[in-house]
This record gives C-alpha cells, structure tokens and sequence, in this order.
C-alpha cells in the first residue's frame, strides 16, 4: 500500500528476486496492487518514481497462511502485505 503518495502520474515498479512488476498509476487509491503467485521472497523492493521524485525501500515481508474457504477446505494460500510510506 502507498501511504501518502503525491497526487501526480507516478510509476512503481516491485522486484523480488529475479521477477519484476511495473504499474504506471495517476492516484495512488487507483493503483493495482502487485502480486507475486507462487512467489514467496525474502525481500522485496519498491520504487516510486515521478517526473519530480524518486523513491526506494526494501522491506522483508511477514507472511501469513490462510484458508479462504474455511479451515478445513483449500486453497491454502500464503500473503504479506508491505506499507511504502512517503513520510
């Protein structure tokens, strides 16, 4: 998630390991958020960038499993989420 992100065309781009996400967005709200299926890395790296401003962070995401449909049903899926703050 973008935490007060600047109100201008932006483009972040997330790479972990050897794969590579690029979004380019006008509102930080209206921004996809990457996704990496089957992918769990140990770091992940976010860069923002403007025509005014450019942006990176590393972070070591915290995963968490859960069972959408019930604990006794699969999938059995694996998520993190990170928080790139401007501030």
């Amino acid at each position: 998630h973008l935490i007060d992100a600047p109100a201008e065309l932006y483009t972040v781009t997330v790479t972990a390991g050897d794969r590579t996400e690029s979004y380019m967005c006008t509102v930080a709200a209206r921004c996809p958020l990457p996704f990496f299926l089957d992918f769990t890395p140990r770091e992940v790296t976010v860069v923002y960038e403007s025509d005014s401003t450019r942006v990176e962070r590393t972070f070591t995401p915290e995963y968490r499993r859960l069972r959408p449909n019930g604990d006794d049903c699969p999938p059995d899926c694996v998520t993190a989420t990170v928080e790139f703050r401007f501030t």
